[in-house]
């Protein structure tokens, strides 16, 4: 890896090839709460945040610029007269009369519906909405502060062109470190820094013998569409509208507390078919079996074929830094009938998500690398990879449980947060994230149902021995 000279890194620095696909166009965004008492001193704060970002611009460039489209090519560029740092005091601001408090939030568990990204992101999610209009910026990465009573909502974007939630911890991790002025390793600076090309080794062989060497075409997704098209992961796919018309969905976060999870393990690993099974497979596939038994009870036919698609974090299989800050990102989509899914043992659908990962079995590598000669041919990089999902009876899921939010404090004086949160945005039914893994071993699970579901699921009984709802949107 070659360190390039960062007064010439806008020269030619194109996205990832991932990264061209154009429904990458959206932001992901996560939100780390922490308290802060009477004494806090407010500007002390904000002064660190400004320093912390003006360093990591001087070493890491291209996460102060922006995402461009130049005659078909993403790729970063310089980026004037646009503050990475939003400061917002939602303290008795009237124009803000749902802002939370820190009490309320911790008393309720910072259920999803009180951190909405139209009040805590600089950004939404996906694009569109008419309150942005006038931003026609895509800037890389950004950060909003949030003074609330008794708290400080510190929320932090990615561009999905530019980065995964892999990437973007990485950023986010750096500009922890340039928040305390600590000097960044060469390791730190050639991977932050390397060029986005070239960086997966393509096939040379005929598009037609390769996997994926038709993509089905997807749909651009803006905020009006989102009730119908979901783009999200590195996929777009079609969310299909019922005979009945389009399903009200709603946001809900579960706790899994790391007892419940090392039961389900222990459950998993007696009837696992694999040499090895990890607690995110396990939860995975607890997660599919609920939704699953809700769906039945609602309206699914036992012999139907569904699908989980699974986004995995590929860089170990095309030879990548795991410290990597772009986008290498993967599907893993697994098809059960809903009778196999509902009767298998928890650990058998469990073997059946860990056999596409594992070295000895995984194709993994080879696909990545196909998916990528077939994006590098293809003139319009409009495709899907998951467009055979119908999301109202398929999930798409991606895990963050192993992202490292909990231990940054970016030189407040604050401390380690409180609680990591995805804001809430616009439903997308069958969407699920696994949020970071607290310090005590807890994972909340972010997921979008429609109501119908998520009513069954919150009544199965099985769910509910091991998972606690923490709320959902109304």
């Amino acid at each position: 890896m070659t360190l390039p000279e960062t007064d010439t890194l806008f020269d030619d620095f194109p996205v990832d090839i991932f990264g061209q696909i154009p429904s990458l166009n959206i932001y992901t965004q996560i939100c780390l709460c922490y308290s802060i008492d009477s004494d806090t001193d407010e500007e002390s704060i904000i002064s660190t945040l400004k320093d912390g970002l003006q360093r990591l611009k001087e070493k890491f460039p291209w996460t102060a610029g922006q995402v461009v489209n130049e005659s078909g090519v993403f790729r970063i560029r310089p980026l004037e007269g646009v503050s990475q740092l939003l400061v917002k005091d939602l303290r008795n601001d009237s124009a803000a009369p749902t802002a939370p408090t820190m009490e309320s939030l911790r008393e309720s568990e910072f259920p999803i519906h009180m951190l909405d990204e139209s009040l805590i992101a600089p950004r939404r999610t996906l694009p569109g909405h008419p309150d942005e209009a006038s931003l026609t910026e895509r800037p890389v990465f950004m950060v909003q502060a949030n003074f609330i009573s008794g708290g400080l909502l510190l929320t932090f974007i990615g561009q999905h062109n530019a980065m995964d939630m892999i990437g973007q911890e990485r950023i986010v991790s750096l500009f922890s470190k340039a928040c305390h002025n600590e000097t960044f390793s060469s390791d730190e600076l050639n991977i932050g820094n390397l060029h986005r090309s070239g960086n997966i080794q393509l096939i040379d062989a005929p598009l037609e013998t390769l996997p994926y060497n038709s993509l089905s075409t997807s749909t651009r997704l803006t905020s009006e569409t989102a009730s119908k098209d979901t783009s999200w992961g590195d996929e777009s796919t079609n969310n299909k509208d019922s005979k009945d018309g389009p399903t009200s969905c709603s946001w809900a976060l579960i706790k899994f507390s790391a007892n419940a999870l090392a039961n389900l393990k222990a459950i998993a690993n007696n009837d696992k078919t694999t040499e090895f099974i990890s607690t995110d497979d396990v939860l995975t596939a607890f997660t599919w079996q609920g939704i699953i038994r809700a769906r039945l009870n609602n309206r699914l036919e036992t012999s139907r074929t569904v699908k989980l698609a699974r986004a995995i974090d590929v860089r170990e299989y095309v030879g990548l830094p795991a410290k990597y800050p772009g986008i290498v990102q993967n599907m893993s989509i697994h098809s059960l009938t809903l009778q196999e899914i509902s009767d298998e043992p928890l650990g058998v659908v469990a073997s059946n998500l860990r056999a596409v990962l594992d070295p000895k079995t995984s194709h993994l590598g080879y696909d990545t690398r196909a998916i990528a000669t077939v994006l590098t041919r293809a003139p319009d990089k409009f495709v899907s990879f998951a467009s055979s999902l119908d999301l109202k009876t398929d999930i798409m899921l991606s895990s963050w449980a192993k992202v490292n939010f909990f231990n940054l404090d970016f030189n407040l004086g604050l401390g380690k947060p409180e609680s990591i949160r995805r804001p809430q945005f616009t439903p997308v039914e069958s969407l699920i994230y696994f949020l970071p893994k607290s310090p005590e071993g807890d994972i909340v699970i972010c997921l979008c149902l429609a109501d119908a579901d998520l009513e069954k699921l919150q009544s199965d009984p099985l769910f509910a021995k091991y998972g606690h709802y923490i709320g959902k949107r109304g």
